[in-house]
């Protein structure tokens, strides 16, 4: 028969795993916008520093759609 004990400890640590250790974990994604001419007219225009959604972003206007993609 299994120690009640360990259920204990093994609740405890599982608990404090989710609710102390996970929280402060951050995952952040950095990328480079680059915008070509492969497009010609089509192509995307890239404004820089313009406010979206209430902060500093790249506003990306234009583009060629090809069915439910944008390029």
């Amino acid at each position: 028969m299994v120690n009640p004990l360990w259920y204990k400890l093994l609740s405890l640590t599982s608990w404090l795993t989710i609710f102390v250790v996970f929280p402060f974990e951050q995952h952040r994604v950095l990328a480079q916008i680059t915008p070509d001419t492969t497009l010609g007219a089509e192509s995307s225009r890239v404004t820089p520093n313009v406010e979206v959604r209430g902060g500093l972003a790249d506003l990306i206007e234009g583009g060629a759609e090809r069915g439910a993609n944008l390029f």
